[in-house]
């Protein structure tokens, strides 16, 4: 600043004691007709909801590599993410599933109606648990413990599904 240049994207932490929060700031310095700088201007904008939101992100895809098999799918089931550990498990790479519904592709209905009631309970009850049989991509079958839970935004409507598979 004291050079004439700008400061930008300068990130601050600043404490009370309690509460931290950050800032990102811009300072410029302002000029006289004679090219003298007489001030400093400075923006600073509270960043730390963002930050926060990054740090969770974070541990989000630490956890999203667990060795429980996990997907993700949209409010309609088709699946948008699933990792590698599931991948493991089913047989079925993440990238091929990308699109379809989650039952559609390896989860083994009995004809019995098990599998609508299970998307029943977890749009009722908002989550859902318990042993399913799967086909692995090679015909092997695998018992499972599956648990999924409805993702919902401020109004409560569902968004996404995100589950969980534990080889049993």
């Amino acid at each position: 600043i004291e050079q004439g240049e700008h400061v930008v994207s300068e990130e601050l932490d600043i404490s009370d004691g309690e509460r931290t929060v950050t800032l990102l700031s811009t300072k410029a310095p302002l000029r006289r007709a004679d090219g003298g700088i007489y001030a400093l201007c400075g923006i600073a904008t509270d960043i730390t909801a963002r930050k926060e939101t990054e740090r969770e992100l974070r541990v989000a895809a630490i956890v999203f590599q667990s060795q429980e098999g996990m997907f993700v799918t949209d409010a309609t089931r088709k699946v948008l993410n699933a990792n590698e550990a599931f991948a493991r498990m089913t047989g079925y790479q993440p990238a091929e599933l990308a699109g379809h519904e989650l039952p559609d592709v390896f989860v083994h209905d009995d004809g019995g109606g098990a599998l609508q009631a299970t998307w029943s309970a977890v749009e009722r009850e908002g989550k859902w648990q318990g042993e399913v049989s799967i086909t692995r991509r090679s015909g092997e079958e695998l018992h499972a413990w599956l648990t999924v839970n409805a993702v919902q935004d401020a109004s409560g409507a569902t968004t996404h599904y995100v589950g969980t598979l534990a080889d049993i």
